[in-house]
């Protein structure tokens, strides 16, 4: 009777001890859910207070003021393209002659804080330009994998900044001449069935370096969103730093093609003030 009395009084306190080990499953998640809504209440009376409200007031109120801004950009440029020498060349062998400016699309990022305004461009994409002789071709392009510009606001007006700018860029320019390949009747196996093949392909990628003035125009301005739309251009040079070259299967050749004495930009800059 006494052992039994003894076992009963050990189950019954493992039982309390498994117990006060044991909390129920879901208690972490109630608590964690406790801590959130405590937050969400202490967040609520912070924003309703005054003091909060007051501050946000005038943080919407300077904003507006403010000239400073980030942007999305879209925009579009023409650049100088000397093809004379290159055209002497081409032209003699019966093929037309290239003509006309380089033109290129881009998109990227724009920002101003107090008078600095910092243009990053990662992407302008140059427009083909061909050059034929019967079913023989010659096309060339110009583009920049990335474009950094930075300036400073001579006037600091908010719908108008007129700044002068310089920056680097990474530069690409591509020449293809494509012609089509002869194929051999007579072939035999793989080794053989192309009996004559001359198109090839080079590409020149420099460091380059540019400047000039910049134009930011608000055209539309949406004071309660804090943001708008800017009209904005931009004139001066985008030069290569030593002579554009390109890489043809192992060979450097430079065929006197220069891009950049001038260039002009103009694009659209999506913004909201800071």
């Amino acid at each position: 009777m006494r052992l039994t009395i003894i076992l009963l009084l050990l189950i019954s306190i493992a039982g309390e001890a498994q117990e006060v080990k044991q909390p129920p499953i879901d208690s972490v998640r109630y608590y964690q859910q406790k801590i959130s809504q405590l937050h969400r209440k202490l967040f609520d009376s912070l924003r309703n207070s005054e003091e909060y409200k007051v501050a946000q007031e005038r943080i919407l109120y300077y904003k507006r003021k403010s000239d400073s801004y980030g942007s999305f950009v879209l925009f579009m440029d023409v650049a100088q393209a000397d093809y004379d020498k290159f055209n002497s060349n081409i032209t003699a062998s019966g093929f037309t002659p290239l003509e006309g400016s380089a033109l290129r699309f881009g998109f990227g990022f724009s920002g101003k804080s107090n008078r600095v305004i910092v243009d990053i461009f990662s992407l302008v994409a140059g427009v083909a330009k061909k050059s034929t002789k019967g079913s023989e071709s010659i096309v060339t392009n110009f583009s920049s994998a990335l474009l950094i510009d930075i300036g400073y606001d001579v006037i600091k007006n908010q719908p108008i900044n007129i700044y002068p700018y310089a920056g680097l860029s990474v530069r690409s320019s591509e020449l293809d001449y494509s012609k089509p390949a002869q194929i051999n009747p007579s072939f035999t196996d793989i080794t053989n069935i192309i009996q004559n093949r001359q198109s090839v392909s080079g590409y020149s990628g420099k460091l380059g370096y540019q400047a000039g003035v910049g134009f930011d125009f608000v055209i539309r301005n949406n004071p309660q969103k804090l943001g708008g739309n800017m009209l904005f251009f931009k004139a001066g040079i985008n030069r290569p730093v030593g002579k554009e070259n390109y890489k043809i299967e192992g060979v450097r050749y430079v065929p006197g093609i220069e891009y950049g004495k001038w260039i002009a930009t103009i694009g659209i800059k999506f913004f909201g003030r800071q």
